[in-house]
């Protein structure tokens, strides 16, 4: 099961016009075979804050990550299926569930992520690869790529409630003397030299104080400059509960490198404590931050991109005017990600995203492709952002703040709406809400709309 039909509860409330939308939404989606409604109290508090600014019943189309089936995640406003988006990504792909366990979600299905806790974004990745095979251990010192478990045997298999929820963790055990008998690691992962890494991994301490991962070079220990990560309570980690490791690299001149736990030999790299600790969920993918994970076995193993999507909704868009809005955790960037407003005739498009400086970036082109709009800003965490636009203006709102206008001549004849424009420039950062407004709202409903 990838999702759990939640209670109506949440009805008991003195916003009836809340209330009613919320009714006729969820008599929607049950409608539909195999529909999947979640975080119903999450949606409660984001339409009823939009309907404390007055903006409930003006928007014409409201995305939330909380009702979906493959392919659809399904519209709140309209309560049809014209602003229902389309969802494609052609493998599997994983999430935090709300039990706070990582789940396998089928293909195409939209990935609502609890990574945050109760209230959940909708999951965009990009395409990754884990080249690192068994990233739960369920075997060692085999052939090709293996777990190398040293002669004491430090390392025991299914000692734990894993990271998916089931008796499939490793448990990781120091002796006092020490020595390559401690030694565990996978060995021999191959990578492209010159290439950058993102290496993570899930950990949840035990008796030891610590649990020290060391990226080697194969041929040369100790040559990867700050490959080492020390697993610690004043790192945020803890007995109770699992939380990730992450160690960005780039890839050695030998196009081989181990992931080492606990004892090594390395210098200046702090020691492992005696004890024990638990680890699950390896993952080595190229690029400059890691993602959701990719569960491998026998090899590696690639998740497709997320590509969120719809199209033939002119009718949702203002053309003369309006409003485009994105609710957004920022994660990690090294490029140009826009979740963009376009059209299928010429260039003409609107984007909210991020530049490759790791900022948020607001562009608008015309449609002979000129730039009419192109600003960039510090990036929090958290970004509530807006774009107003009418014949003779555009501005740009972040976070409670009007942050630019810009006198311009900008007609549109928009009909779409994509996190991956003309197949480039995907969005992939976790998405809490996307608004569009057939009107230019006021600056104070921007504020109100856009304030953390």
């Amino acid at each position: 099961m990838i999702g759990v039909k939640l209670g109506m509860d949440f009805l008991i409330a003195p916003f009836s016009y809340v209330s009613n939308a919320l009714i006729s939404f969820r008599r929607r989606v049950d409608s539909y075979s195999n529909s999947v409604f979640e975080a119903s109290n999450s949606l409660y508090v984001t339409l009823k804050k939009l309907s404390g600014y007055g903006l409930l019943n003006k928007a014409s189309l409201i995305i939330t990550p909380n009702a979906y089936q493959a392919s659809v995640l399904y519209a709140v406003a309209p309560n049809t299926i014209l602003g229902d988006m389309t969802v494609t990504r052609a493998t599997t792909g994983t999430r935090v569930n709300s039990l706070g366990y990582i789940e396998v979600v089928p293909i195409n299905v939209p990935r609502i992520d609890y990574s945050n806790g109760s209230s959940p974004s909708l999951l965009a990745e990009p395409q990754r690869t884990n080249i690192a095979n068994q990233s739960t251990i369920t075997s060692f010192n085999d052939g090709g790529t293996p777990w190398i478990n040293g002669s004491s045997a430090p390392a025991q298999i299914n000692q734990t409630i894993g990271i998916n929820g089931t008796q499939n963790g490793a448990k990781y055990t120091k002796s006092i003397v020490g020595g390559t008998g401690d030694f565990l690691y996978k060995s021999g992962v191959p990578v492209n030299p010159g290439t950058v890494y993102a290496i993570s991994g899930y950990i949840k301490l035990g008796t030891a104080i610590n649990a020290v991962i060391v990226v080697n070079n194969t041929l040369v220990w100790d040559t990867i400059p700050g490959a080492n990560f020390v697993c610690s309570i004043a790192n945020g980690f803890s007995t109770t509960s699992w939380k990730r490791f992450e160690i960005i690299i780039t890839a050695p001149s030998s196009g081989l490198i181990n992931v080492h736990y606990g004892y090594h030999v390395e210098t200046g790299v702090a020691a492992q404590g005696n004890g024990t600790f638990f680890l699950d969920g390896l993952q080595v993918e190229a690029g400059g931050y890691p993602t959701s994970l990719i569960p491998t076995s026998v090899g590696s193993a690639t998740r497709n991109e997320d590509v969120i999507s719809k199209t033939g909704i002119s009718s949702l868009i203002g053309q003369a005017e309006g409003t485009m809005f994105l609710d957004f955790k920022y994660i990690n960037s090294s490029t140009f990600e826009r979740m963009t407003l376009s059209n299928s005739i010429n260039g003409a498009r609107l984007s909210i995203g991020v530049n490759d400086a790791k900022g948020l970036q607001f562009v608008a082109f015309n449609s002979v492709g000129s730039v009419l709009l192109n600003e960039n800003y510090t990036n929090n965490s958290q970004n509530k952002c807006a774009i107003i636009y009418t014949s003779t203006l555009i501005k740009v709102f972040v976070n409670g703040v009007l942050r630019r206008t810009v006198a311009v001549s900008f007609t549109t004849n928009f009909d779409s709406l994509s996190n991956s424009y003309n197949n480039s420039l995907g969005f992939f950062q976790p998405i809490n809400s996307i608004q569009l407004y057939k009107t230019a709202l006021t600056d104070a409903e921007c504020i109100n709309l856009t304030t953390l």
